[in-house]
């Protein structure tokens, strides 16, 4: 059978198989089956903090691990945009902590709205939006 190319293509709903490789982005629900072989992990990059403000924190950005390199204990990072079940690892493996703002208008926890909270030298926390403007933090042990 043929490789078909399916640039550009918008549909609302597709029913069917789909056997083979899919390079891309796939948004919305998927029933049945799923298969995945290979990397299904996102991606990871090293970030560095900056600021001592919501707005002066360096923004991570589409990654699943951010590895946050530190200076000061005042720096910090800005998760990006809460969207539905995103989820963002934030990690610091040197010897100072960093602060994680939520990105403008969101919160995390029952940290207020556009607070930052506190991420240990050496620890990792996950982030979870339950939603467009709430983050869940899971901590590091």
């Amino acid at each position: 059978m043929a490789d078909t190319n399916f640039d550009s293509v918008v549909a609302s709903t597709f029913t069917g198989n789909l056997t083979g490789n899919v390079t891309g982005n796939v948004t919305g629900n998927v029933t049945g089956t799923v298969t995945p072989t290979g990397s299904v992990f996102g991606t990871s990059a090293v970030v560095a903090a900056a600021g001592s403000t919501q707005a002066g924190a360096t923004l991570i950005g589409a990654v699943l691990m951010a590895i946050v390199t530190v200076t000061a204990s005042t720096e910090g990072v800005r998760l990006p945009s809460a969207a539905t079940n995103r989820m963002v690892y934030v990690t610091v493996p040197g010897t100072v902590g960093v602060k994680v703002w939520p990105f403008s208008g969101d919160k995390i926890d029952a940290v207020a709205t556009n607070g930052a909270q506190a991420l240990v030298a050496g620890k990792t926390n996950l982030y979870y939006a339950k939603n467009t403007s709430q983050w869940y933090s899971m901590k590091g042990a």
